[in-house]
């Protein structure tokens, strides 16, 4: 029998293996949590928005990165599974060779998840200038929370990067952080910009 996907599980049980003895999940999966409830939020304020969205697009632009951040759940705990496999043989030059892309691996998911942070504060924050004011609230707090997932992801990459040590020589490191950097001060600008007094 298949384990259940983050977006299957009831949300108390994904609690409970969060608060586990166990390596995952773990801090990328509540970070692709966090983007997920964030996406919602703001396809739920560009539904009620009506003019705002008039053909959809904010809303299902929402949904897509809502799908796209429990995906990354999931494969957050593989990618991290395939490092500690990686390490328990990382004896030898191709088993080295081996780690680094498990650690590359591993590094791409955060990655991907404050790129998605951004898009998601990008159209939350648009809702805020234009949608219904009565989801002030709603959508706010979709800037502010994908603002933090942006910014947990980027630390995520950060410390991947240092872990691997994907910042020597002709690895991946320095393009990894420059995107991861790159995104969460998109996030954060949107933050700034629409903070609610």
């Amino acid at each position: 029998m298949t384990a259940p996907t983050t977006a299957e599980q009831p949300l108390g049980a994904f609690m409970e293996d969060l608060a586990a003895a166990r390596p995952a999940p773990s801090a990328g999966t509540v970070v692709a949590v966090t983007v997920a409830g964030a996406a919602g939020l703001t396809a739920m304020g560009a539904r009620l928005s009506g003019d705002a969205d008039p053909d959809g697009a904010t809303a299902t632009a929402a949904d897509a990165c809502r799908q796209r951040a429990l995906r990354l759940a999931d494969e957050d705990a593989d990618a991290y599974g395939e490092v500690l496999a990686a390490r328990r043989h990382a004896d030898g030059a191709a088993a080295q060779s081996h780690l680094v892309a498990a650690w590359t691996a591993a590094t791409e998911v955060p990655l991907e998840l404050a790129e998605v942070a951004a898009e998601v504060a990008d159209l939350a924050a648009q809702l805020l200038e234009h949608g219904n004011p009565n989801l002030r609230g709603e959508v706010a707090t979709a800037v502010d929370l994908a603002a933090a997932a942006a910014a947990a992801a980027a630390r995520l990459v950060r410390i991947n990067v240092a872990e691997g040590e994907l910042d020597h020589d002709a690895r991946p490191g320095a393009d990894l952080l420059g995107r991861a950097a790159r995104a969460c001060t998109t996030a954060a600008g949107h933050a700034q910009r629409h903070r609610v007094p």
